[in-house]
């Protein structure tokens, strides 16, 4: 077999080609709904951040009744690292998320404040340009 004989990825002449991908869903309907998620303003971290803080206390708390009726330290390590240790990650995960999204809210509060600041003082005129005052010639003084 020469190299030109090797058959390449997708050369198979026994396979039929693949059928085109639908194109992902876009309009102005989808565009809105991202941009909407996509603002500093937008409450969708906040509350994916308690989300994910709920079901993680929902884990510790399942890991915890799992755990309690056994008495036996290396029957309770499943449960410890399966529910509680994925559920201190998850809330974790969402004070994270709640606290980026309260750093967005501020910054864009931040920036709308320093946005009228710039208006007010654009709107400010500058002082009227007085005449130029005359200039001042040095004169000797008098030596002795």
């Amino acid at each position: 077999m020469t190299a030109s004989e090797i058959p390449t990825y997708g050369d198979a002449p026994d396979t039929e080609p693949a059928e085109p991908r639908a194109p992902a869903p876009t309009g102005p309907g989808w565009a809105r709904r991202l941009d909407g998620l996509r603002r500093p303003t937008s409450p969708a971290l906040v509350y994916a951040g308690a989300g994910a803080i709920a079901i993680g206390f929902l884990l510790i708390g399942i890991g915890w009744y799992q755990v309690s009726g056994l008495a036996n330290v290396a029957l309770q390590m499943p449960y410890l690292v399966s529910a509680a240790m994925t559920g201190l990650g998850l809330i974790v995960i969402g004070v994270t998320a709640i606290a980026i999204a309260a750093k967005r809210q501020e910054a864009a509060e931040r920036r709308r404040r320093l946005d009228n600041l710039e208006a007010l003082l654009s709107q400010l005129r500058p002082p009227a340009v007085t005449a130029e005052a005359p200039k001042r010639t040095r004169t000797r003084s008098a030596r002795s």
